[in-house]
C-alpha cells in the first residue's frame, strides 16, 4: 500500500472536524432509529460517521480483455499510455464519510433538517482515482407525514479511465497500430441539484402494519470532462419517483424510477475506422480494405437515461435486517453523426445485483455486510466488425463491509 500524502490526511482531518452529514449514509442506514423532533425541543446538531471498506473487481468498467491489458499491458499499450495511472484490474477501497445534521422547529413550529456530508474515497492501488465528494441536504416538514426537500452533490475531479485522445500513422502504412495510439486521462466533475416532495399514503401502525409512501423528485445534472474530452460532458434534466410499501412490521418493498434527458454539444474527436463498414477511403490511399483509419468526425453523446430500483427489506428482529435489490439502467444514444461509432445507433442495458445485511447495536450504530454485482450488454452498436474502447460488454462484482456511527 503506497503511503499516504499529506494532502489526504488533511482531507481526512477535514471531514471529521467539519463535521458534515451524509445524507446518503441515512438513506441507506435502514435501522438509525426514526425520532421526531418536537417545537419545544429546540435545535440540536447530530455528528456522525461511517467507515467502509471494499472491493471491486473492475473498478474501470472494462471488458475481460481489458482487465487483462491492465494486469499484463502489451509493449503498444504501454507506449500509448493506454493504462496510464491505470495500476490494477481490482482494487480494495477505504471510504470516510462524516457529517452533521441540525435539526429544529421552522415553518409552523415543524421540523427542520439541515445537513452537509463530505467522503473521501482512498484506492489502495489505482491512486488517481482518489476523490472528495460533497452533498448539502435540507428537509422541511409540512405536517401528516408530508415533506419537502431539496439537495445539492458535488464531485469535483474524478479519474474515470483513459481514452484514446490521437494517433499518428509513424510508419505511414495508411493503419493506426496499438503503439501508434495515443491515450488521455478521461477526468470528470460531476454536479447534480434536485427538490423532491414525499408524502405518505397510509401510516404504518402495529394495528394497522400496512403502509404507504410516495417520493416525487425533479432536477439537473451536468458532467464535464476536462481537456481533451469536452465532447464527452453532458447537462440536462431528471424526473423520477419512488413508492415505499410496508407489507408488514417486518417487510418492506421499494421501488423507483428516474428519467434523464441528458445533452452534449456535438463535437470533433479523433476515431479508429474500419473502412469495410462504411465503404469509405478515410486514409485516401485508393483502398477500401484497411482497418484502424485515423479519421477525425463529429460525435455526439446525448443520451436519454432511464434508471429503474427495486429493494426488497425483511427484519428478522430488531438488530437484524436483509435487503435484496435489483436495478437496470438503460441508455438510449441520440447520436445522428454518420461516423460517430460511439453513439450512433447505440443502446445498452446494465442489470445489478445485490445484497445487504445490516447489524444494528445500539441506537445510531450498525454495521453492514454486502456484495453486488452488475453486467452491461450493448444490445445495439454502429461498429459491425471491431470492438471499441470504451464502448463495450462488461461484468463487475464486490464486497463490503461499513460502519457506522452517530455520534
Amino acid at each position: 500500500m503506497s503511503k499516504t500524502p499529506s494532502i489526504v490526511i488533511r482531507q481526512l482531518l477535514a471531514i471529521v472536524s467539519l463535521a458534515l452529514w451524509s445524507s446518503s449514509l441515512q438513506s441507506q442506514d435502514v435501522l438509525s432509529t426514526h425520532t421526531k423532533s418536537r417545537a419545544d425541543e429546540g435545535w440540536r446538531l447530530i455528528p456522525d460517521l461511517r467507515i467502509a471498506e471494499r472491493f471491486d473487481d473492475n473498478p474501470f468498467f472494462l471488458s475481460d480483455n481489458g482487465r487483462s491489458g491492465v494486469d499484463s499491458p502489451s509493449v503498444g499499450s504501454l507506449a500509448s499510455g493506454r493504462y496510464t495511472n491505470m495500476a490494477a484490474s481490482s482494487d480494495y477501497i477505504t471510504t470516510l464519510r462524516g457529517g452533521l445534521t441540525a435539526e429544529g422547529p421552522a415553518i409552523l413550529g415543524r421540523k427542520l433538517s439541515l445537513g452537509a456530508d463530505a467522503r473521501y474515497e482512498y484506492y489502495q492501488k489505482n491512486t488517481k482515482r482518489r476523490n472528495m465528494f460533497y452533498s448539502l441536504r435540507a428537509i422541511q416538514s409540512l405536517g401528516h407525514g408530508t415533506h419537502l426537500g431539496a439537495r445539492a452533490e458535488i464531485l469535483p475531479s474524478y479519474f474515470f479511465r483513459n481514452f484514446l485522445a490521437d494517433a499518428v500513422d509513424l510508419n505511414a502504412n495508411g493503419v493506426i497500430e496499438s503503439n501508434e495510439r495515443i491515450y488521455a486521462a478521461g477526468t470528470y466533475s460531476d454536479k447534480e441539484f434536485a427538490g423532491e416532495l414525499r408524502h405518505r399514503l397510509a401510516k404504518s401502525t402495529e394495528e394497522h402494519p400496512f403502509g404507504a409512501e410516495l417520493t416525487l423528485e425533479g432536477g439537473h445534472r451536468a458532467r464535464e470532462y476536462q481537456q481533451p474530452f469536452q465532447t464527452r460532458g453532458y447537462r440536462g434534466p431528471f424526473v423520477g419517483a419512488k413508492g415505499v410499501l410496508d407489507l408488514s412490521q417486518s417487510v418492506a418493498l421499494e421501488a423507483d424510477y428516474r428519467r434523464a434527458s441528458l445533452k452534449s454539444t456535438p463535437g470533433t474527436s479523433v476515431l479508429l475506422l474500419n473502412e469495410p463498414d462504411f465503404n469509405q477511403d478515410f486514409n485516401a490511399n485508393g483502398r477500401l480494405t484497411d482497418l484502424h483509419v485515423r479519421s477525425v468526425q463529429m460525435v455526439d453523446f446525448s443520451r436519454i437515461e432511464q434508471d429503474m430500483d427495486a429493494r426488497f427489506r425483511v427484519r428478522s428482529s430488531d438488530a437484524v435486517e436483509t435487503t435484496l435489490s435489483y436495478a437496470r439502467r438503460m441508455r438510449n444514444y441520440q447520436s445522428q453523426q454518420p461516423y460517430d461509432i460511439y453513439n450512433n445507433t447505440r443502446r445498452d442495458k446494465r442489470d445489478r445485483f445485490g445484497v445487504d445485511m445490516a447489524f444494528r447495536f445500539s441506537p445510531g450504530r450498525s454495521v453492514h455486510i454486502g456484495a453486488n454485482g452488475e453486467i452491461q450488454k450493448l444490445t445495439n452498436t454502429l461498429r459491425p466488425t471491431s470492438p471499441l474502447d470504451g464502448v463495450t460488454d462488461y461484468t463487475r462484482k464486490g464486497f463490503y463491509v461499513s460502519w457506522s456511527h452517530q455520534l
